[in-house]
């Protein structure tokens, strides 16, 4: 239907149709007003009208990290199977730098992974 609007009211089933829609969080807006006939933008004032909670997209799966590979710890000689790219510690120096505590392992760290 992309782009061709039937109607300009809403029903009380495509209120609620929204509603159940966002409240899964599946679709985007635009994709929930076409799949009901409507424009993005009358669905926006339905939505501000209401008083419908801001909603955050959801992400996209995360794809396997194509960083994790084989390194060699900067602290020791051992080698280790990094799972990302600022993973740079074997276990074995990670546990070291958790036990002497907070900032110990800074000059080794590549970058932040949250």
């Amino acid at each position: 239907m992309s782009g061709s609007y039937i109607s300009t009211t809403w029903s009380g089933d495509d209120i609620e149709t929204v509603k159940r829609l966002r409240d899964e969080g599946v679709l985007t807006n635009e994709q929930i007003a076409d799949r009901l006939g409507h424009s993005p933008s009358s669905l926006s004032t339905l939505i501000s009208k209401l008083r419908l909670a801001r909603r955050a997209m959801p992400k996209p799966k995360a794809e396997p990290s194509s960083d994790a590979k084989r390194r060699k710890c900067l602290r020791c000689p051992e080698m280790f199977d990094s799972e990302w790219a600022g993973n740079r510690l074997c276990s074995a120096c990670q546990q070291h730098a958790h036990r002497m505590g907070p900032g110990f392992d800074e000059p080794y760290r590549i970058g932040s992974r949250r």
